[in-house]
């Protein structure tokens, strides 16, 4: 009986075994189906990147990362209806993550869903305050609203932070702000002295992403005028543009309380209010 006992127990500690091996293969086949599908996608073979994401979820079906990407897949070759399946699946099982919310936002933007593209990015700016792919899709949102100037400055803010694509735009769709300013500067050759220069001095340093001193004129307007919503506004755009978000929704609710209701349109595209 002890025999038979003992080769019981090593036949179940062979089958433990076993099984435990075939799921920690299973997983590293659908890691390297998702990366072999990343190198094709990369290199614009999309059948391919297709073929290699649905193994790895095959194998891993609420691998997110894999469901995210093959809705990029597909976002890139037009064919929303898949897309939009694989970036929900993508967001179900994996709700903490910013990026499908970010990727859904631009489809549903090209669906003309402003509504929707709104309200995934408000979700990935909770999630991610300072992600420039926030920025950048928020720009989106108000260019496609004929919104160029807003449009500009939150593409310029994902810029700095890197985002190849937000360069690209603020170079072809957004005028060349900061040589129109050198040029003024050179034609006017003259120091602000009220508080609406301080405010366009502000706001020219501020499109040249020279934010600090940005700053230092916008509270050198409201210094000489305590009631400037528009300087107050300013001071926003430089805190958050510095990834201070807390700071600039503090400043835009102060130039909204001012009567300047541009802020308006940042409190409720960044600050959720």
């Amino acid at each position: 009986m002890k025999i038979l006992h003992t080769i019981h127990l090593f036949f179940i500690l062979i089958i433990f075994l076993s099984s435990y091996q075939i799921q920690h293969l299973s997983a590293q086949d659908a890691e390297k189906y998702f990366v072999l599908a990343n190198q094709f996608y990369k290199s614009q073979k999309y059948d391919e990147a297709i073929q290699n994401y649905q193994n790895a979820l095959k194998i891993n079906p609420t691998f997110a990362k894999a469901s995210h990407n093959l809705g990029n897949v597909y976002y890139a070759l037009g064919e929303p209806i898949d897309a939009m399946k694989y970036y929900n699946q993508s967001i179900q099982n994996a709700p903490d993550d910013f990026a499908p919310y970010i990727s859904r936002g631009f489809l549903y933007l090209d669906l003309k869903k402003i509504k929707e593209a709104e309200n995934d990015l408000q979700k990935s700016l909770k999630l991610k305050p300072d992600a420039p792919e926030g920025h950048y899709l928020l720009g989106s949102i108000r260019f496609n609203q004929n919104k160029k100037d807003e449009a500009c400055k939150f593409w310029k803010m994902a810029a700095a932070k890197g985002h190849i694509q937000a360069n690209q735009d603020v170079q072809n769709k957004c005028e060349s702000i900061a040589k129109i300013a050198l040029l003024k500067d050179k034609k006017q050759g003259k120091k602000p002295t009220s508080a609406k220069d301080f405010i366009k001095s502000g706001e020219e340093k501020l499109e040249k992403r020279d934010y600090q001193n940005a700053l230092l004129d916008f509270e050198k307007a409201i210094e000489l005028d305590k009631k400037s919503g528009q300087a107050y506004f300013g001071i926003g755009n430089a805190k958050f543009a510095q990834g201070e978000q807390d700071n600039a929704c503090v400043a835009w609710k102060k130039s909204l309380k001012l009567g300047y209701k541009k802020s308006k349109e940042m409190l409720k595209g960044v600050c959720n209010e």
